[in-house]
């Protein structure tokens, strides 16, 4: 198991303390399985992967957020009409005479 607790903790974007407050253990615990130093029972294993899987999963959901406020930009972008904006416009220098 060494490795892949902090590799998926760190992919659910979680710290030490978290997972182990999300599991109902003590960082120290989670940290001792993590380096393989303690073995965890099969059920706060358990509790630990539904933790790591809820993380996994609002990591998921802000993804999901980011990328449809991206595609909302983009259309807003292809939608808005070509003229200059008010910088734009300032940038302009007047015809000379």
């Amino acid at each position: 198991m060494t490795g892949y607790l902090r590799r998926a903790r760190i992919a659910a974007g979680m710290n030490q303390r978290e997972l182990g407050a999300a599991a109902g253990l003590d960082a120290s615990t989670v940290s001792l399985c993590e380096r393989n130093k303690a073995r965890a029972s099969a059920a706060a294993l358990r509790r630990m992967e539904d933790a790591l899987a809820r993380g996994l999963l609002d990591q998921l959901e802000e993804i999901k957020a980011s990328q449809d406020e991206l595609q909302r930009v983009r259309s807003r972008e292809a939608e808005a009409p070509d003229h200059p904006t008010p910088d734009q416009e300032l940038a302009i220098e007047p015809p000379r005479v």
